[in-house]
């Protein structure tokens, strides 16, 4: 942000300056107006630009979170991120936030394969204990007792 106020600070002091050297004509006035105005622009896209080469990476960054493509490494690296500007302050942060969110949802995806094993044991005790319990079973368990006997 600081870049550009000398941009725009120093055109604006030209319709001041040629006041204060002389009386000036209109044509010359015009001419520092339009030079003015254009050098405004000029800067204003320069910044506008600079803005949005900066937002550029933090925007992939959302985009991959957001589709859950963002790597670790892709993190990291934003969070390396050098500079005490708001934007790259915002950039360290995304990534640190980034990493963050990658580290939980592996986390996330342990216990949901150690909650899996948990739940198939359970089913596999259930189903195990209703084939005991049924009568077709316990007629099973009684002939074989029975021809144990008898052996």
């Amino acid at each position: 942000m600081l870049r550009i106020l000398p941009a725009i600070f120093i055109p604006l002091g030209l319709p001041i300056l040629t006041l204060i050297l002389g009386k000036p004509d209109t044509p010359t006035m015009i001419f520092t107006i339009i030079l003015t105005v254009v050098t405004a622009l000029v800067s204003a896209y320069g910044f506008s630009q600079d803005i949005k080469r900066q937002l550029r990476p933090i925007h992939r960054t959302l985009d991959l979170l957001q589709s859950n493509e963002l790597t670790i490494e892709q993190a990291t690296s934003m969070k390396a991120t050098q500079g005490t500007e708001p934007l790259m302050t915002l950039r360290r942060r995304m990534g640190e936030v980034g990493e963050e969110v990658i580290k939980r949802e592996t986390q996330l995806r342990h216990q949901v394969v150690e909650l899996q094993v948990v739940i198939d044991q359970h089913q596999k005790e259930a189903t195990v204990e209703q084939i005991t319990n049924s009568d077709f079973f316990q007629d099973l368990q009684k002939r074989a007792k029975d021809w144990r006997k008898t052996d």
